[in-house]
């Protein structure tokens, strides 16, 4: 039997003290204890045995009776099993289980930049909507999305402060070492990165662009240091670790504006935008944030 119980994850473990082993995913376990209890409704049969059961059952019944009258009411109660499952997705405080699944996130993903935007800024709205309910994961895993299309739009400082309530939303309802929490750390400090190169380099926007650049590398440190506490290794396993993922091309590498470029430089930076020299992820990138003389 399961029990589902309140607990932080930050508290000692003390010698002998019982431990339970948690099977629902971190991102659902500040929801209610009715929808947790029903996340952990499993019953550990194997794939095709409950329906075994039910024809085993079915028979002894017909057997019993010598007859087969009720297989009539056998259908009506399959009928009325499917009906009560359909009310187990959703009830009146709102769906038992996340509405933004793996199948859903595919499918946004795979549609047109623009289109998604419009797409997830609505689901988005019926996330945060107090009479839907959702689960509070749902509306992360959107603003995950969300980043990610601005990222890919090139809007940075959009993509930015999207970041930032996934930051938020991870240190707040996670386990203080969580590898999602480590992989949110590293695509908020590339989006730093990203944005500090893409500024308009003038006098008035150093300050802005160093700023970025300082909140880049500080959270690039804490995803170095929680993937260490978690795996060690240092700063080694780490780049082998994320290596394939700072190669996607997942930030709009912008182009060099060429009269911007032939402006005369008034000060120690030209007035440009990042040349597409400048890459926004791989090697570069990793070179910038995690570079090996980090385990020095």
């Amino acid at each position: 039997m399961f029990f589902v119980v309140g607990c932080s994850f930050e508290e000692s473990v003390l010698p002998d003290e019982e431990l339970c082993i948690s099977y629902i995913e971190h991102e659902t376990l500040m929801e209610s204890t009715e929808r947790v209890t029903a996340l952990l409704d499993m019953d550990f049969q194997q794939q095709g045995q409950e329906e075994e059961d039910d024809a085993d059952v079915s028979k002894h019944q017909d057997e019993k009776n010598g007859t087969n009258e009720n297989d009539n009411k056998h259908d009506n109660d399959d009928d009325q099993g499917d009906n009560d499952d359909d009310d187990d997705e959703c009830d009146d405080d709102g769906p038992n289980y996340p509405i933004i699944d793996d199948d859903i996130q595919q499918e946004l993903m795979n549609m047109i930049p623009t289109e998604r935007l419009k797409d997830i800024t609505e689901l988005l709205q019926q996330s945060t909507t107090s009479s839907n309910n959702w689960f509070k994961c749902d509306t992360h895993r959107l603003k995950i999305l969300l980043a990610l299309t601005h990222d890919g739009l090139g809007q940075f400082d959009k993509a930015l402060s999207c970041w930032k309530e996934c930051v938020d939303f991870a240190e707040t309802y996670f386990p203080f070492l969580d590898e999602n929490c480590i992989a949110i750390y590293v695509q908020y400090a590339l989006c730093a990165r990203a944005l500090s190169l893409s500024s308009m380099t003038t006098t008035t926007a150093e300050t802005t662009e160093d700023n970025n650049m300082a909140l880049a590398k500080k959270y690039a440190n804490l995803a170095l240091k929680k993937h260490s506490l978690l795996y060690g290794g240092g700063v080694l396993r780490f780049r082998k670790r994320y290596e394939q993922e700072l190669a996607l091309q997942l930030r709009k590498e912008e182009e060099e504006d060429e009269n911007n470029s032939k402006r005369k430089k008034t000060n120690s930076k030209s007035w440009m935008m990042v040349a597409s020299s400048k890459k926004l992820s791989g090697p570069i990138a990793m070179n910038d944030l995690w570079p090996l003389s980090l385990d020095g």
